[in-house]
């Protein structure tokens, strides 16, 4: 099948591949916008725990951040993607409350939450009724730019939240982020679409998913979180339902329905998300699982991360997402930025009657 480089100016009408071409300057940018903000009274000696609170695209930094700081931070981080929060936040607690559109319900409630437990709060937003709590309480607010879906500002929000977190003394001068950003500006010129296919990995990977509903296997954290991003790209952009598990957790339960698929083989996918420096018992997991998909008549896909540091590491396959995401929207027929059901959903919440059940 030959990739369709000329639907994608007819498909992209709100210009995502414009946005994807230039999430590069993001890391800069949002870097010194949280390197910029003022704590006020919060500081590493005054709380015990952090927790992070937002939905979709304004979490998924705060799941990029866990995986890629835990050996780092003095603190534990927890990313909380509910109405309620745990019965552990308390005044020690520091509450990151990140909506991109300041109006996300679920957000806004674990807010109100965090207040009623007198968590200490900084707010991440471009505006909303968030911005306008924000504002009201004087909690230090982090002001994201707008003009994006929010799952395309995941550099302005992860590294803001990088900026917060060098500013209130939890982790050191963040200094991979140079190559990191050298990295995402080089690779995506051989990502763009005046790249072919045979040599745009993102369009071959993306031909190759056509019309499959892939898996994306992770066998540490910090890949953990690539993968979730992985299916939400694909789910949100490509229109394209997908899956993710954890190695060697899916070696103790998944693999037996892998094993009898039936129809479902022609469909499903297997993707392996591989780092350096792996634990060898990991390494031979990952092979004996391979063997294991082959024998079924299934045939893996291998992403192997790219670059020096940890960051650049785990951002070179975001970026491959990202791209890959786009690429195939436009083998679906669909411009990757609206999201028609979401809104759909958002319409019907804002007309339910609480009395109804289940």
């Amino acid at each position: 099948m030959k990739y369709p480089d000329e639907q994608v100016k007819i498909l992209d009408r709100s210009y995502m591949l414009k946005d994807l071409l230039n999430f590069h300057k993001q890391f800069s940018s949002g870097l010194r916008l949280g390197g910029a903000l003022d704590p006020g009274m919060i500081n590493l000696n005054s709380i015990s725990n952090l927790i992070l609170c937002g939905m979709g695209g304004s979490a998924i930094g705060g799941d990029l951040l866990r995986s890629y700081l835990t050996d780092q931070i003095p603190i534990p981080l927890t990313v909380n993607r509910e109405y309620t929060i745990p019965g552990w936040v308390n005044a020690r607690t520091l509450a990151i409350i990140s909506s991109y559109s300041g109006n996300t319900e679920e957000t806004l409630s674990a807010l109100s939450a965090a207040q009623l437990k007198k968590a200490r709060i900084i707010c991440l937003t471009t505006g909303g009724k968030l911005l306008s709590v924000a504002r009201e309480n004087n909690y230090p607010t982090l002001i994201l730019p707008g003009g994006l879906p929010p799952r395309s500002a995941l550099g302005y929000s992860f590294a803001s939240l990088m900026g917060i977190f060098y500013r209130l003394n939890m982790i050191s001068d963040p200094t991979e982020f140079d190559e990191t950003t050298s990295y995402l500006e080089k690779e995506a010129q051989n990502l763009g679409n005046g790249v072919p296919a045979p040599e745009n990995k993102a369009k071959m990977l993306a031909l190759r998913l056509y019309k499959k509903i892939p898996s994306f296997l992770a066998p540490v954290r910090w890949l953990e979180a690539v993968a979730l991003r992985f299916q939400g790209q694909l789910e949100e952009n490509a229109k394209t339902l997908a899956f993710h598990s954890l190695i060697p957790e899916m070696c103790h339960n998944d693999l037996v329905g892998w094993a009898h698929l039936g129809e479902l083989k022609k469909l499903l996918q297997p993707i392996f998300l591989i780092d350096r420096g792996l634990e060898p018992r990991l390494i031979n997991r990952i092979l004996c699982t391979k063997r294991i998909f082959s024998d079924n008549g299934l045939e893996p896909i291998t992403l192997e991360t790219r670059g020096e540091s940890l960051l650049t590491r785990i951002f070179s396959l975001i970026q491959l997402a990202d791209f890959t995401s786009f690429y195939l929207a436009i083998l679906n027929g669909q411009d990757p930025t609206p999201i028609a059901v979401l809104d759909k959903l958002k319409e019907t919440l804002s007309q339910f009657d609480s009395k109804e059940v289940i």
